[in-house]
């Protein structure tokens, strides 16, 4: 069902949101040695994530200064394996991510862009947002909760990353 609504290439289920984007998004996609360009304004468990427990896989969280995109482009390098953000950050602030220019940014470099929505739109501008994602064939992650703030899922449109984090054994594939 998720697959089909965000047009992916494969959909995963998690049981919390913060499985979602970092465990099996980004975990599928960084190994010991690469880094995790990301925003800072994150919720106060998902920068423990990247700050904590991936330094013990190797992996560095680089988190920009401001919500910039250059701040961001100052920080991708060759081991630069994902661009990190939520839509809507949960800190204090609840800035709402440059996604279109994140989006820009990512593809320049290659890399995918996995936002975490779980502060996101209702359901008619999620409607919205569907159509013109339908429009734009991009390889990017989505990270949404669907109508229960206990769950999460994440749909990619990267042929790659779905045979790998099939691979993976990470999740279990939903249609």
């Amino acid at each position: 069902m998720y697959r089909r609504a965000e047009g992916g290439m494969s959909a995963i289920a998690t049981a919390s949101g913060m499985s979602a984007p970092q465990f099996v998004a980004l975990l599928t996609l960084a190994s010991a040695g690469d880094n995790i360009v990301s925003s800072p304004f994150l919720y106060g468990d998902s920068q423990n994530q990247l700050k904590v427990i991936f330094k013990k896989f190797g992996i560095q969280a680089r988190f920009v200064r401001t919500d910039k995109v250059e701040d961001y482009a100052g920080l991708v390098d060759g081991k630069t394996k994902a661009i990190y953000t939520e839509s809507i950050s949960s800190s204090p602030a609840f800035l709402v991510a440059p996604i279109k220019e994140l989006v820009e940014l990512a593809h320049s470099h290659h890399l995918p862009l996995v936002v975490d929505d779980t502060l996101g739109m209702s359901e008619p501008e999620a409607e919205e947002e569907r159509q013109l994602r339908e429009e734009d064939s991009t390889n990017d992650e989505h990270c949404y909760p669907p109508h229960h703030k206990n769950t999460a899922s994440m749909t990619h449109k990267d042929d790659t990353l779905a045979t790998h984090s099939t691979a993976s054994g990470l999740e279990k594939q939903f249609d």
